[in-house]
């Protein structure tokens, strides 16, 4: 599995998944192998549904989940089969 950490001031979000479709803006691989996202987002497999987690300026971590047949419809306009 793979750790994905979005860094927050207070607490930090911290997801587990199997796949990570996307990463972009400012991130780091730590020395522990995980995913540590300071200011940007990830796309992360969750299962039937996929994340979108990330932090801002590392002040405000966020993390919104949608069923992925939803996603897939709202992303491409079908369901992924």
């Amino acid at each position: 599995m793979i750790v994905v950490r979005a860094i927050n001031w207070d607490e930090d979000i911290v997801v587990l998944t199997d796949k990570i479709y996307a990463i972009a803006g400012d991130y780091y691989e730590s020395d522990e192998g995980e995913f540590v996202i300071k200011d940007g987002v990830a796309l992360v497999n969750q299962g039937d549904h996929i994340a979108i987690i990330g932090s801002v300026l590392e002040e405000y971590a966020f993390m919104y989940r949608s069923k992925k047949s939803e996603f897939c419809k709202r992303l491409c306009g079908r369901v992924e089969e």
